[in-house]
């Protein structure tokens, strides 16, 4: 399983939200954690951001609704 924080440059919550998710892993050797910054809308929508930080899970937004937009706010 692959798990990526999308965040902006300097997010305040993306740290603690790293430390916690990779806490909450730490029995699945399996599973790749990395961080993607992300500079701009264009980025945000083809990333599939929406707000930040966002999780995704084997590329998909676990938390995400049908006909939402990306964003990078």
């Amino acid at each position: 399983m692959e798990l990526v924080l999308l965040t902006v440059p300097d997010c305040p919550n993306a740290a603690a939200f790293e430390a916690r998710l990779a806490a909450a892993m730490v029995d699945q050797r399996a599973t790749v954690i990395r961080r993607r910054v992300i500079a701009d809308e264009e980025e945000a929508a083809a990333a599939g951001m929406l707000g930040w930080p966002t999780l995704l899970v084997d590329g998909c937004g676990p938390f995400a609704m049908s006909g939402l937009a990306s964003t990078l706010s």
